[in-house]
């Protein structure tokens, strides 16, 4: 009986979905994560992972601050919505009239602060 060789995957290829493309405060953002919300939004990867990024933070500080997250993707209203009501419990000082882009600018940079943010996207995992 002689034993037949498979060729293995590429070890790359193989774990490429399960290996973190970034940490943001210790906490990794995987490429499957990565993959669906590129998919999701159409955006290109390195805005897709900014923005997974921000939802990362997003959702993070939302629960610590005990606001309501919907499980799964957030519409941009519902998105909006929790950037608003985290800016006013965080008093981040953003006027209540103020377009949903300025919210999200003072939000994100309040929520970057102190946070360490890793990219490890290595492009030939891609």
């Amino acid at each position: 009986m002689a034993l037949a060789a498979t060729p293995a995957p590429p070890l790359a290829a193989a774990a490429a979905p399960s290996l973190p493309v970034a940490r943001v405060a210790g906490q990794p953002i995987a490429a499957s994560a990565l993959a669906e919300h590129q998919a999701a939004t159409g955006l290109g990867r390195t805005d897709a992972l900014d923005d997974l990024v921000d939802l990362t933070l997003l959702r993070s500080a939302a629960i610590q601050q005990r606001l309501p997250v919907a499980a799964g993707a957030l519409t941009s209203d519902a998105r909006a919505e929790l950037e608003r009501a985290l800016a006013d419990r965080l008093n981040v000082g953003v006027p209540a009239g103020a377009p949903a882009a300025t919210v999200h600018a003072a939000v994100r940079t309040r929520l970057l602060e102190g946070k360490i943010v890793e990219i490890l996207d290595i492009p030939s995992l891609r």
